[in-house]
């Protein structure tokens, strides 16, 4: 395997990786305890299908700048987030990150979990 094969494979492997982890600090969704689904909790931007998740801006700059295509993108959202197969998921700007942040590749995050928030009057 040549060295720009390996460092395009090893970029687009942490880009998955950074999502992922984002997700696994979130906690488990609602959804995997058994609790009702009632949309995105508080304090999520959108409300968005896969597909549109992956046409948001940081999305489609990690797309232009050659990190992942559009559907590994689609494809990490529908089995890494989207724990109830509803192909929707909800997505914040990280709050307090900037570009100047001392976190690698920050111009391509997004906070993603699933739309299995449990309604904050009741189980």
């Amino acid at each position: 395997m040549n060295r720009e094969a390996t460092k395009k494979g090893l970029t687009v492997t942490l880009v998955a990786a950074f999502a992922v982890g984002a997700i696994w600090l979130g906690g488990d969704s609602a959804s995997a305890q058994g609790k009702p689904s009632y949309g995105c909790s508080p304090g999520f931007d959108f409300h968005l299908t896969t597909a549109e998740a992956a046409e948001l801006p940081k999305s489609q700059k990690a797309i232009a700048d050659g990190l992942v295509t559009l559907d590994d993108l689609i494809a990490i959202y529908q089995t890494r987030v989207d724990k109830n197969g509803n192909d929707m998921v909800c997505v914040q700007e990280p709050p307090g990150w900037s570009k100047n942040a001392q976190t690698p590749l920050v111009e391509y995050f997004y906070n993603f979990v699933d739309d299995a928030s449990s309604s904050p009057n009741g189980p």
